[in-house]
Parts: C-alpha cells; structure tokens; sequence
C-alpha cells in the first residue's frame, strides 16, 4: 500500500503513543508515518478506502473524522461534544483496569459506548461510565474461571496469614538465629521453606544447634517433632 508522505521522517518518539489497530470515527490507523514540522503523523485509512497520513493530535481531540473526498464520508456523525449536552472525553487509546480503549461504537441512550480489549484478549463493549465508575474495568473474565475464585482468594489470604504469623514468631522467638536472608523479608522465608503441608505440620530444626534458615528446617509432624526433640 502506498501513502502521500511527503517531508515525513522519523521512527516514533517514545512519548508518542502508538496509536496502530485503533480507530477514530471513519479513520483506522494502520501504521506510524513520520514526524513533520514537530507533529507526529500516523499512515491511516479511512472508511471509503483513501489512505494518507493523519496528524496524532487530529485523530485524538477529532479534529479530523474522515478523508472528505465522497458523500459517506462528509456524512459522518456529528461532533459528539455537539452532539451531547455534556462535555465529550475521547477514551480512544486509554486504558482503564484491564481494558484498552480502540473505539467509539455510538451513542445508545444518551450514553457513549466503546469497543474495547481485555488484557484476556475478548472484545467487549462498554460505556464511558463503566469505564471511568469502576475499580477495575474488565471483561469479567475473573469471574468465568471456575466459579471458586473468590474461595480460593479467600484460602490464599488464610495461607499467608499462617505463614506470616510464623515468620515473625521465628524471629521474635529466636533473636541472634535466624539466617539474614530470613531477617530481611518474609518472601525470602516463604519461598524457602514452602507452604504448610497441612495443621498437622510444623517447621522444626534439623540440627537443634543451628540457625534458622531455609538449609536447616524442615516441615514435620508434630508429634514427630515432640520425639525427635527427646531424643
């Protein structure tokens, strides 16, 4: 495919975000074009098949909706700050929680709705409301797993509530014994010792004279441990 270019140079700057797959009203953008006179250009097609480069700053604040060169593309929908009695947000290219803005799809009820990706990678629709009201925008797809993700949360909340009940017991208990890579963070003991095999479980000491560390603890038994310890 070929573009008029002309005096276009340049790779993308970093501050510049890459705008390539998204769509503003009749333009998709296909690829980055250049720089020209300081103003980033992006290689765009419009709905009725012209291609030619767009400004950055004229796809995002709409300036420019379409090529203009046939009767659909003079045709298009309105200026939606016009259109609306509040004031329009173009959410193209933003991302709000796990979704990422690529288009505006209308306007349903007074409200505007937007095709967007998940970080899943569904396409879902949502309105501007959606976007800007929730915590965490997502397709919903956490809620799809299986049904027990919120048990599941729950039991990995409980998991390192023991474990780091433990942690701090170790150290408050045995001061001057515990390795340094234990002393400095509570991921460096759980990654070393794992998790608790069951209640019944206990970390104990393999040489009793030796320091706590991930080399020299083991999970026993409690009763296990209560023997190896008369001995």
């Amino acid at each position: 495919m070929s573009y008029v270019s002309t005096g276009l140079r340049g790779p993308r700057p970093a501050h510049v975000r890459d705008l390539a797959g998204f769509s503003f009203t009749c333009w998709t953008v296909v690829s980055w074009a250049g720089m020209k006179s300081g103003r980033a250009h992006w290689n765009c097609w419009c709905d009725c098949g012209t291609r030619m480069p767009v400004a950055h700053a004229a796809l995002m604040h709409e300036v420019s909706k379409s090529c203009g060169k046939t009767k659909e593309c003079t045709q298009v929908v309105p200026s939606y700050a016009q259109s609306h009695s509040t004031e329009f947000v173009n959410h193209v290219g933003r991302e709000y929680g796990d979704l990422t803005v690529l288009r505006h799809q209308g306007i349903v009820g007074n409200h505007h709705y937007w095709q967007c990706r998940c970080s899943c990678g569904s396409l879902v629709s949502k309105s501007s409301g959606y976007l800007t009201g929730q915590a965490r925008p997502s397709c919903g797809h956490e809620t799809k797993l299986d049904g027990s993700i919120f048990s599941r949360f729950e039991q990995q909340k409980e998991d390192d509530y023991v474990m780091m009940s433990l942690w701090l017991a170790i150290l408050r208990e045995n001061k001057g014994r515990v390795c340094e890579r234990w002393l400095t963070s509570f991921e460096n003991f759980r990654a070393d010792v794992g998790k608790q095999p069951s209640p019944r479980h206990r970390l104990s000491l393999v040489d009793w004279s030796g320091d706590w560390s991930g080399f020299n603890c083991v999970w026993t038994e409690k009763d296990m441990d209560v023997r190896s310890r008369k001995k």
